[in-house]
């Protein structure tokens, strides 16, 4: 690789995804107080839709998504029923859902997550700053198919730890990069 492409070590983030993946970091450690139930949850759970084969179509695949705010929008539906909108995305054609379970800055929870899988059929992608392991089974006791991974929120064994936890659990890592 020439000099000027050569990659620059990890540094974790700072700015706003540093604040996110410091406050899911917290939720994390929160989490692993029951983390013995989400064990038994996820192993419990019904088998995840495939979620990377749900976006293998002739026709175009869109992933529709639940937010209830935004950081850079503010609050956009404070009262969205998720099993509702999840229903009406699903009949619009959407073949995969994705439920943002950051409550701090977008407003979501797991709840949304499980009340979308109550309610439709298709995969779902549990869209959050995961940092730890207890969150993939967070994902997957919840009824999520795939868990989004941030490359620049995660040192690149995290990233890689986290992927093949995912994987383990029957579900799709589905990893957001923004650089080589």
């Amino acid at each position: 690789m020439p000099e000027a492409q050569a990659t620059r070590p990890w540094a974790p983030p700072s700015g706003p995804l540093g604040e996110l993946t410091a406050l899911s970091r917290q939720r994390a450690r929160e989490s692993q107080l029951a983390r013995a139930e989400l064990e038994v949850m996820a192993a419990a759970a019904a088998p995840a839709p495939d979620f990377a084969a749900a976006l293998r179509r002739e026709q175009v695949a869109v992933i529709a998504e639940l937010k209830r705010s935004s950081p850079s929008k503010g609050q956009l539906d404070a009262g969205l029923d998720a099993s509702a909108r999840t229903r009406i995305y699903e009949q619009g054609g959407a073949a995969a859902l994705s439920i943002l379970t950051e409550p701090t800055r977008f407003g979501g929870s797991l709840a949304d997550l499980r009340d979308a899988r109550a309610a439709v059929q298709i995969p779902l992608l549990r869209k959050d700053f995961v940092t730890d392991e207890v969150q993939v089974l967070e994902a997957r006791a919840y009824g999520a198919s795939a868990v989004l991974l941030i490359a620049r929120a995660l040192a690149p064994e995290a990233l890689a730890a986290l992927a093949a936890a995912v994987l383990r659990t029957g579900m799709t890592p589905l990893i957001e990069v923004r650089s080589e």
